[in-house]
């Protein structure tokens, strides 16, 4: 049987050069638009952290759910996400060290 999934994500290597310089042209457009350019991009960080700090105080809630009702396997998924965010958290503050991050953003 032929798998005729993966058919539609076949690209040419001219589709493939032509999204490549779109991008790195896009990209330097963006950074040089001072007024709103980083506006977006600043949301989306902030919205991002903001995700990521819901879910780890809802993970230590599940942990402590799991952990006075004596269920390991609950407990156990409270560590696992938590020890995601903990991840997510220290992959931003490593980005921002390296000042990948606009500094029109706030940290």
């Amino acid at each position: 049987m032929v798998s005729t999934f993966w058919k539609k994500f076949r690209h040419t290597p001219q589709q493939i050069v032509v999204l490549t310089v779109l991008g790195i042209f896009s990209a330097s457009a963006v950074a040089q638009s001072s007024s709103g350019g980083m506006q977006a991009f600043c949301f989306i960080i902030n919205y991002f952290k903001q995700i990521v700090g819901a879910i780890a105080v809802l993970s230590i809630m599940i942990w402590v759910i799991g952990y006075f009702n004596k269920q390991a396997q609950l407990s156990e998924l409270g560590q696992y996400i938590f020890l995601g965010c903990v991840i997510a958290a220290s992959a931003y503050v490593f980005v921002t060290a390296t000042g990948l991050i606009p500094p029109a953003c706030s940290v």
